[in-house]
């Protein structure tokens, strides 16, 4: 039996890629996670439903990562989303 690639889609977390890179989007995630509105409310919600603290970490990381490509892309400045106040 042959072994199969895993496919695009595979939800393992790949160490491809420039190390200190990603070690810094890790390190930027731990005060994104604290700090910002959005990327806390992923990484809340990950560990309310059980989740290891690093694999909520890491999809808080790929949250940010899409979110400052975005920011990029558009070239707009970052807006912080404002509380909603109850």
């Amino acid at each position: 039996m042959q072994d199969v690639p895993p496919s695009p889609t595979s939800p393992r977390i790949r160490k491809r890629g420039n190390r200190e890179v990603r070690r810094c989007l890790f390190e930027a995630t731990l005060s994104a996670a604290r700090f910002n509105p959005g990327i806390h409310a992923i990484y809340r919600r990950l560990k309310d439903e059980g989740k290891p603290d690093k694999v909520a970490r890491i999809a808080a990381a790929r949250e940010l990562l899409l979110l400052a490509h975005a920011i990029y892309e558009s070239g707009e400045r970052f807006k912080v989303p404002a509380e909603e106040v109850s």
